[in-house]
């Protein structure tokens, strides 16, 4: 792949800013070029698969969508083991609030900023476009002395990762030994992965008659926060933007305000600790000043509690900034209700307010013996209100769990399961990722020392 298959002026110019060699960095700038959400992946697919025919791999095609290229071994070297390089070609598709992006159509925005390479208010796609990037560049690199050497690029691994779980068997791939390359940090090897589900739990509501004079309506925003990743930023205690917001509107209701949704939602991937939030709901005319103040005054507690967990993530060489919690109370339309949406019951409300403190987030056992690696986690991801079922209507949570064993993922299910019963509520369940335990492969990392972590 030349450069000139980089569609846009600002990828030629970005790769005219990397030291060379810039394989690695064109095939980024590529990805970054093609719109990759799960389960909408032909663009990046055929882009990858015009690259293996230009570069003469032999290349094809799963029934799941999974790309496979294969690159003969160099003279001498055809009986070496044959090795796969494996990475994902869909991303965390997650942006800032006030940030206009269709992640189905549009490009990632990139930017220089020193030495790093940034998103214009979105997720980069380094997960795993980064992956992609390498074993492109790999197969293109004449100079290099290999074995039999394959690739293979799985679909919807940030979903159901079901291009690894259904990828056709032999002789789509041949190879003997597999190496994943989607991990964060240079000098690791990882021999294990976790495995996952995710459940969505439905909280019933109550339509709701009320005096359209008597209430105001008020939209609650939680923004800026710094989120991360559900899995890697799981244990550094980083604010949940739906709890904070759940947190906020308890205090107000614990201050006998009445309130009624309208409207909720927060998050925006399974696999992204939820950075933005916001509620519409209803306030009794005569306590609109209540609200504003006790939504204000809870602020400045969350602030102190997560003064230190709510950094912007240290960079080389730069001292982290605190990244103080946002949130803003605002009456909408004149703060007049017209009764054109439904609205819930303070029953219902305060009921979809509990469900979002109590549902699980955060990790839940780590490793015995590794005080500091997690073993088994949970994330409270995303939320929406009304979804309409049939005739009724009900509160959303999204949780997303993960654990290094399915007995303790079992375990957490029973857990949401009880929290539901006891609840009222009712769960529907998104299939079981299996864990994978065996190391299949150790690699000498000399002269590095060896490190024993886990990534969930």
């Amino acid at each position: 792949m030349s450069a000139a298959m980089l569609t846009r002026p600002i990828s030629h110019k970005i790769l005219t800013q990397f030291p060379e060699p810039r394989s690695v960095f064109k095939y980024f700038l590529m990805c970054m070029e093609t719109p990759r959400v799960s389960h909408k992946l032909d663009q990046i697919r055929n882009k990858i698969l015009t690259v293996g025919k230009t570069i003469g791999c032999d290349c094809a095609v799963d029934t799941v969508g999974n790309v496979r290229l294969r690159k003969p071994a160099s003279a001498g070297y055809e009986n070496a083991v044959k090795v796969a390089m494996q990475c994902h070609i869909d991303m965390v598709c997650s942006k800032k609030a006030d940030k206009v992006h269709n992640f189905e159509t549009d490009p990632i925005e990139p930017i220089i900023e020193g030495d790093w390479l940034r998103a214009d208010g979105t997720t980069l796609g380094a997960d795993n476009g980064i992956g992609v990037a390498a074993a492109l560049a790999i197969l293109e690199d004449k100079s290099l002395i290999h074995g039999p050497l394959e690739a293979v690029f799985t679909v919807d691994e940030e979903t159901t990762m079901g291009g690894a779980e259904f990828m056709d068997k032999a002789p789509f791939l041949q190879s003997s030994v597999l190496l994943n390359i989607d991990t964060e940090v240079d000098g690791q090897v990882c021999v294990g992965c976790a495995g996952g589900f995710e459940k969505h739990i439905f909280v019933p509501l109550q339509p709701d008659i009320v005096k359209c004079e008597e209430q105001i309506v008020y939209e609650v925003a939680v923004f800026g926060l710094v989120g991360g990743h559900t899995g890697t930023d799981i244990d550094k205690g980083r604010a949940n933007a739906l709890q904070i917001l759940a947190r906020v509107l308890s205090h107000a209701i614990h201050r006998s305000i009445p309130l009624r949704f309208v409207s909720l939602s927060g998050g925006n991937a399974p696999n992204a600790i939820p950075r933005d939030a916001k509620a519409t709901v209803l306030v009794p005319a005569d306590k609109n000043g209540v609200f504003e103040a006790a939504c204000h005054e809870y602020l400045q507690h969350l602030r102190e509690e997560y003064a230190v967990a709510e950094q912007k993530p240290q960079e080389d060489g730069k001292k982290a900034e605190p990244q103080p919690i946002g949130l803003t109370v605002q009456a909408t339309n004149k703060g007049q209700f017209d009764g054109s949406h439904v609205v819930f019951t303070t029953d219902s409300t305060t009921k979809m307010v509990d469900s979002m403190l109590n549902v699980l987030h955060g990790p839940l056992r780590m490793i015995p013996g590794m005080a500091n690696e997690v073993d088994t986690s949970i994330s409270f991801s995303l939320s929406e209100l009304p979804v309409k079922n049939n005739e009724t209507y009900e509160g959303l949570l999204h949780v997303f769990c993960r654990s290094s064993s399915d007995y303790q993922m079992e375990q957490v299910e029973r857990k949401l399961d009880s929290f539901a019963r006891l609840s009222s509520k009712t769960l529907v369940a998104i299939p079981l990722t299996q864990t994978m335990r065996q190391p299949l492969l150790l690699l000498s990392l000399s002269p590095m020392s060896p490190k024993i972590i886990t990534i969930q």
